[in-house]
């Protein structure tokens, strides 16, 4: 192999809101506070795509690796704690490039782990789907597509345990569509769909809808209005069409991420290219749960912006990650921002050095904190590494509560699905900040699984159980209870869980 992957060097950075403060790392541009921020990689190329938080804490990040591997770039995973410290690190790939792109956690505690090849598989590109164990040794791989280039970028976990995938097709449909590929828990295929037209689609993100569909979005040139669009597509549980929806100006609008709202709708990131500029500025846009557009929002400087992730935020609102080239001087910046539940900016932020810096996904934790995932050439010894930031978000939550309508009372809502089969998500609100205790109890009245939240922020706040006891072991077939007690309030649900 060549001898750059025998020259592999770890390294780690930690850099804390307080350290920036005082001028230490000058090079920050700063808006909202960096609580911590780490890097992670070799002597050459790392880059980051995904992230997810785990139980008690932790992390595990996926993306591509060229220092180490068996070949070109390589599929890569990093297992982290609480403070973006290492635990371990793995590798998977051939002698030729493989890039991981999506994860996600699974049932047993393991990771599934999407992306695309050029080691294995039928053709020139082919979409990859990697199952671990917790420590991430490989249980196995499979790979799907034809003759030609088909890559995923998105995977989620299904109520039987099996995956949902998302992507696009040169090789099956009108020679340039969105894909969706549902599997089993072993990665064997159920059904693979195509949507578009005749003038080129591709696929960027899905998710899992309450009723077992799915919402997926990408970019479509054979509807819309521009030469390139907004492409959202709904579908139910077998992947055939419910409706699709196209979104976008006269000229060119790109579709990144998309996520479910409370009210059952879904709100899109992505760019645009407004009349009149020629650079993108990012975009939300806000759909009701049939698709027509309740409103969109542009953020954006003099040149270009890209919203690559959006999440629902605690207080009603949204936070969106990407990439800014606006900053005088600089190369390309995370750009950052935190929008209210109408895409109003509440505040804005670019996080980067001299070198150029991208932000790929956000997500929040139960504090109101924001985790930030992606790459870094500034901070890094050499090429890019893997980059992970926790910005704070919870204090300026609380400081904007008198301004933002507020839920009146607790509200525990029925888990879904229901039945469900490997995981199942229940949702509460709390009108203020409280400590809470969700307690899920088998019909003898033993404790199964137990979540504890100290000084919660108000707004709404959503658990995924995995059907597993607090001491790892899977919980059996049967009916089960979740309550929901607060210093003021206490209710109690049921749910099956069928195996």
């Amino acid at each position: 192999m060549p001898d750059r992957k025998l020259q592999h060097i770890h390294r780690w950075s930690v850099t804390f809101a307080v350290l920036i403060g005082l001028g230490i790392f000058p090079n920050f541009v700063l808006g909202q506070d960096s609580l911590w921020a780490v890097h992670h990689g070799g002597r050459l190329n790392e880059t980051g795509y995904a992230c997810r938080t785990l139980a008690g804490g932790d992390y595990v990040m996926a993306g591509a690796t060229f220092s180490q591997g068996a070949g070109d770039y390589d599929i890569y995973l990093v297992k982290l704690d609480s403070t973006g410290g290492a635990f371990w690190e793995r590798t998977y790939g051939g002698t030729l490039t493989d890039i991981g792109t999506d994860l996600q956690s699974t049932p047993d505690s393991g990771f599934i782990i999407a992306g695309y090849t050029t080691s294995w598989g039928n053709g020139k590109r082919d979409i990859c789907l990697i199952k671990t164990a917790p420590d991430g040794s490989m249980e196995w791989i499979k790979t799907y597509g034809g003759p030609a280039d088909d890559e995923v970028f998105s995977v989620r976990v299904t109520a039987d345990s099996g995956y949902i995938l998302c992507g696009t097709t040169m090789s099956f449909g009108q020679g340039g569509d969105l894909y969706l590929i549902r599997t089993d828990r072993d990665g064997d295929t159920l059904w693979t769909r195509t949507y578009g037209g005749t003038a080129g689609e591709s696929g960027a993100a899905v998710r899992i809808t309450s009723d077992g569909g799915f919402v997926a979005v990408g970019n479509t040139g054979s509807f819309g209005v521009g030469y390139s669009s907004i492409y959202l597509v709904r579908t139910d549980s077998e992947g055939d069409t419910l409706w699709t929806a196209s979104y976008g100006g006269a000229r060119a609008d790109l579709g990144y991420g998309v996520e479910r709202t409370n009210d059952n709708g879904f709100i899109i990131s992505g760019a645009t290219a407004p009349t009149g500029q020629n650079y993108y500025d990012a975009y939300l846009v806000k759909v009701d749960s049939l698709g027509q557009q309740e409103w969109e929002a542009l953020y954006g400087g003099a040149y270009e912006e890209r919203a690559f992730s959006v999440a629902p935020t605690i207080d009603g609102g949204y936070v969106l990650t990407g990439t800014t080239e606006s900053n005088p001087g600089r190369k390309i910046d995370i750009f950052v921002v935190k929008t209210d539940p109408v895409g109003e900016i509440e505040w804005d932020s670019a996080y980067g050095g001299v070198e150029s810096d991208y932000g790929r996904m956000v997500g929040v934790d139960g504090q109101g904190n924001f985790l930030l995932a992606g790459s870094t050439y500034s901070f890094s010894a050499g090429g890019s590494d893997l980059y992970l930031m926790k910005v704070k978000g919870s204090e300026a939550l609380a400081a904007d509560w008198s301004e933002v309508p507020l839920p009146d009372r607790l509200a525990l809502a029925q888990n879904y699905p229901n039945p469900f089969n490997a995981v199942t998500r229940i949702e509460f609100i709390l009108p203020e900040r409280s400590a809470y205790a969700l307690t899920i109890y088998n019909i003898l009245g033993q404790t199964v699984r137990r979540w504890d939240g100290n000084a919660m922020m108000p707004g709404l706040h959503v658990i995924d159980w995995d059907g597993r006891e607090d001491d790892g072991r899977t919980a059996p077939s049967g009916i089960y209870f979740y309550r929901l007690q607060t210093g003021q309030f206490s209710q109690t649900k049921k749910m099956i869980l069928v195996k």
